[in-house]
């Protein structure tokens, strides 16, 4: 992970729409600047989120919310 990607090439990876990435973003309070993640960015999401599918896997695995609406 070496270049900066947009937010929607991101919500690719983890299979979901750039509004679902959002929203997880949201929920868990982080924020970025206007503009292409950075590395360091992607890591930090990557972190909090777990590694996405391999491509062409499918969606998000696992993926757990401690704020689960009911």
């Amino acid at each position: 992970m070496d270049k900066a990607k947009t937010r929607q090439q991101l919500a690719d990876e983890y299979g979901v729409n750039r509004k679902t990435l959002y929203r997880w973003l949201k929920r868990k309070k982080i924020n970025f600047d206007g503009g292409l993640l950075t590395p360091t960015e992607q890591t930090m999401i990557y972190d909090m989120f777990g590694a996405p599918a391999k491509k062409g896997h499918g969606h998000v695995v696992g993926l757990e919310w401690s704020d689960k609406r009911k």
